[in-house]
Parts: C-alpha cells; structure tokens; sequence
C-alpha cells in the first residue's frame, strides 16, 4: 500500500515561500524555474515508516489554530485508505493519497485523493503540496469564498507541476471538513440540487458541520445519507455533453473518446501539453452535514469503472457491519472486491466514516 507523506510542522510553511519563489510577480510560472519539488524527480515511494496520517499544519490563524494534535477518540471522523497496484494490468502504480487531520484546526482535516496518468510526477507532487498551497490561500484571504480559494489553487498548481514536465498529470479530489458558525444560513448541499438532500435546509445557531469536496478528472466522491448514494463531484470526461462542447468550442478534437486522441478526462492539473484543452478549474460542491450522513466514499475510477455509486454505498455499509465499523477494513475489501470484479487500472479508496458530534456557539 503506498503511504501518504509525514508532514512536520517545522517545514510545512517555510515551503510555501519557496513554491511561490518560483512564480513571477503576476504569478505566472517562467518555463526556466523549477517548484520546490522537482517533479521529475519526486519518488516513486514514500518511506515505508511513514504514518498514515499526516502531521497537521498548523499556524496560528483563523484557519488553524490547534492547541495539540487531537486523540482519536476526539475525532467526529474515522478514514480508512487501501489501494492497489493492480500488478495484472498495471506496471507502476500512479495513486497517491494524502490526509492532514487537522488541516483547518482541531477535528478540520483535508483529505486528497491522486490518480496520476503518463507517470506518478504530478500525482506525487499534488501529494506532498496541494495543501499547503491550498491553506496559505484560505489563510491569506480568510474572507474570500472557499469556493473561489479552491480553483485559484489548482490553477496554480497547474503552472507550478507544468513548467517542469509537460507530459504528466493527474486527476484529483480533495475533501475539506469543517465547523462552522453559520447562524441560519441556507446550506447547499451540491452543485447538482439533488431535491434527496433537502438543499433549502437552514443550518442552526450552534456550529454546525461542513464538507467542501472539489474534483478534476473523473476522481469521484460519493455520500452515503440514510444508505443511499449522493455524488458530489462531476466526471470531467469527453462523453459528458458539456465538456465535449467546450472542447470542440476551443479547436479541439476529441477521438476514440480521448481529447486529441491522448487523454481519457478534460480536466487534470498538469498535461501541459495538451493546453486549455484540459484545465485544472475543478468542480467544488459543499453541504453541511446531518447526522443522517454515515460515511464519503472518495475512489479514483478505478473502482467507479466496475460499479457504480449505489452499489458501493450498500458494499460499505455491509463490510462496516461486518468488520465492526471500521473504514480501514472497509476499504481494503472494497478494493479487493473491485479487483475481483474485473478492474484494470490501479485502485484507491478512502473512506471517511463520520462519529456525529455537536458543539455548541
């Protein structure tokens, strides 16, 4: 199984002012500068003593403000994580994962989910940087909407990975949890208005808690509410309508279902090569959470391609009975289960099981 990377807080944001020494004052990203992680040469893998949780990242701000790193048993998540190389089809394994549990302060993780493509580079480096990226922004614009921070970060991100290497890139979906003080504002469950998960509720006085899920690429993140399956991401691929027409509209081709022949997705951060033919601008949906919600799957298609979300939303709630509620074994049978129902790509699954906690204003 490949291991996320350990983060220490000593040099988590001594990187950010080295990533952005790279970008020109407009922030632009000159083709002879190179980002603090090389991504030609990231490493295949990770140390085999790395934790699986990573270290958080913390800073005191608005955004981070942990006293100590949480116990478990103060958690209102559990994640569970298993992949495979898939060794019968696949040659090198191009998944990465990554988890920060106290991304945004005690019990605010990050979650971030990698299916690489045309090597492991892109994937890698996303593993090791998109969050810092992505918390110096939220932090030096605590105002502006999560929504707006999330695409900007991946749009730089994309600079940053396609200077050095034009031929790499990966798909990507990354989760935010967070508590926030919303005082009856109307929460939006999805970008998809899905009537099921009641998009006019309005959140309570009292801190409530929020997901924030944004994708590229056909990575999937799906929602068990009451056992039933609610997809939060968007597959960016040239069957879907949309993207095909965005695609043609910009002079390019899509061929045997690949974009200019090559490319299986729309949307990746890196493919230097192919242009704005696939951006990075991601789909980001958010929801607060109810305690009707039980567990997110997030999977690279991998596992998407031999089931669909219904199927592996009642696959979980089974092994979660079975294996006595935990994601870890969870996931670990799910991939198994996706091997053995004929998947040919390199698969990753995180499981993120939610423990319903209040707290009060």
């Amino acid at each position: 199984m490949t291991m996320p990377t350990l983060f220490s807080n000593k040099d988590t944001f001594g990187l950010i002012r080295k990533i952005r020494s790279h970008s020109g004052t407009d922030g632009s990203i000159s083709k002879a500068q190179k980002p603090i992680y090389p991504i030609k040469s990231m490493p295949e893998k990770t140390p085999e003593n790395c934790s699986e949780i990573a270290v958080s990242v913390s800073e005191s701000s608005s955004w981070s403000t942990p006293d100590e790193y949480p116990d478990a048993a103060q958690l209102t998540y559990e994640v569970g994580v298993a992949d495979d190389q898939n060794k019968r089809y696949r040659r090198t394994m191009e998944d990465r994962h990554v988890i920060v549990r106290d991304f945004a302060g005690n019990d605010n993780p990050y979650f971030g989910l990698f299916d690489g493509h045309a090597g492991v580079e892109t994937a890698a480096w996303c593993q090791k940087s998109l969050h810092i990226l992505l918390h110096d922004n939220l932090t030096s614009a605590p105002s502006a909407p999560p929504r707006t921070i999330i695409e900007n970060t991946c749009l730089e991100a994309d600079k940053i990975v396609s200077c050095n290497n034009p031929i790499s890139g990966t798909t990507a979906i990354i989760a935010l949890l967070r508590w926030e003080s919303r005082d009856q504002q109307t929460c939006r469950p999805s970008l998809y208005d899905d009537p099921n998960l009641n998009s006019n509720n309005t959140c309570p006085t009292e801190k409530v808690r929020t997901l924030v899920v944004a994708n590229v690429g056909d990575a999937r993140c799906v929602l068990s509410r009451q056992r039933k399956s609610h997809r939060l991401t968007y597959d960016h691929k040239p069957c879907d309508t949309a993207e095909y027409r965005r695609i043609v509209n910009s002079g390019g081709k899509v061929t045997d279902g690949r974009v200019s022949g090559l490319l299986g997705v729309t949307r990746a951060i890196g493919d230097a090569q192919l242009g704005s033919l696939v951006p990075a601008l991601p789909f980001v949906s958010d929801i607060c959470l109810t305690e009707q919600d039980e567990f997110l799957i997030l999977a690279c298609d991998g596992l998407w391609d031999v089931m669909c979300d219904q199927y592996a939303v009642d696959y979980v709630h089974k092994s979660l009975q079975k294996f006595h509620a935990s994601p870890k074994k969870a996931a670990q049978s799910l991939v198994k289960h996706a091997l053995s129902l004929g998947s040919t790509d390199n698969i990753s699954v995180m499981i993120v099981k939610f423990k319903h906690a209040s707290k009060t204003k």
